[in-house]
């Protein structure tokens, strides 16, 4: 919701901080914006307020002659069209109402891909995502995969969302790096088109708990290497902080049945590691 607020009154003599206040002065009295985001708002507010009293000779009688009242109305306007093109650009903000942050599937230390059991859990990702009111309310409707290409090439979270994205019959987003959390943040924060949206991400470990700070939430500590069990899923309302809610899998063996409990998976299989990505 934007909302532009404008009105103006007859200044009664020293009402101004500045000296020389004078009854047949009109001063605009209250100008803001409202916008989605709280914090622009108000920097937005405060600038426009401290460029009003720039105009204080426009709307000053005894300098402009004696259609005060026309010379207000136009100045109001002049305002409101500065407030419409600033309320436009500030609009280009959104409020997903989740964002979920799993890690990539198992891997065999040192290895490229998933290991075996890091694929199953990819596949099991299909309906554990999907199926779920915890994740489908509303149903996903965007994904991203941590990616790099180069010698070493990432691509393990490719291959673990890739499942997930043809069942659902969803675009994989892969344009983002693992480091690049400012963007990637940038992009669901700002993108009007993840308004009100279920969005997934599938990230490196290690970066999870800085990019759930980049999204507005409270940083969760670190990730530990051993784990590929667990879920962060942020729940935003307007204006507010994001809540942060860590939530087990159990989906294979071994998979964690409390927090506190240590994985016990099966040892990793390696398989060979795809050419298509």
């Amino acid at each position: 919701m934007r909302k532009v607020f404008l009105r103006v009154f007859q200044n009664p003599k020293g009402c101004h901080p500045r000296e020389g206040g004078d009854p047949g002065e009109y001063w605009v009295k209250t100008l803001s914006l409202r916008t989605e985001n709280t914090t622009l708002t108000r920097i937005l507010s405060w600038k426009i307020r401290t460029k009003v009293v720039l105009f204080k000779d426009f709307l000053d009688p005894r300098l402009r002659g004696d259609d005060t009242i026309g010379k207000i109305l136009k100045f109001a306007t002049f305002i409101f069209i500065c407030c419409f093109s600033i309320s436009t650009f500030s609009s280009l903000n959104a409020t997903p109402r989740k964002v979920i942050i799993t890690r990539h599937g198992d891997k065999v230390p040192g290895g490229f891909c998933l290991s075996l059991q890091g694929l199953e859990r990819a596949s099991a990702f299909v309906h554990y995502f999907s199926d779920l009111n915890t994740y489908q309310a509303p149903p996903i409707t965007h994904i991203f995969a941590a990616s790099r290409e180069g010698k070493k090439p990432y691509i393990r979270c490719k291959q673990t969302c890739k499942p997930l994205a043809d069942y659902l019959k969803i675009p994989m987003n892969t344009d983002y790096a693992p480091d690049q959390l400012t963007e990637i943040a940038n992009e669901i924060l700002t993108n009007p088109k993840y308004n009100d949206a279920s969005v997934l991400l599938c990230w490196e470990h290690n970066h999870i708990p800085p990019l759930i700070v980049a999204l507005g939430g409270d940083d969760p500590g670190p990730w530990d290497d051993n784990i590929f069990d667990q879920v962060y899923l942020l729940r935003y309302k307007e204006g507010k902080k994001p809540q942060v809610q860590k939530i087990l899998q159990q989906l294979m063996y071994g998979d964690r049945a409390t927090f506190s409990s240590p994985p016990s998976p099966l040892p990793e299989i390696a398989v060979p590691c795809p050419k298509d990505f």
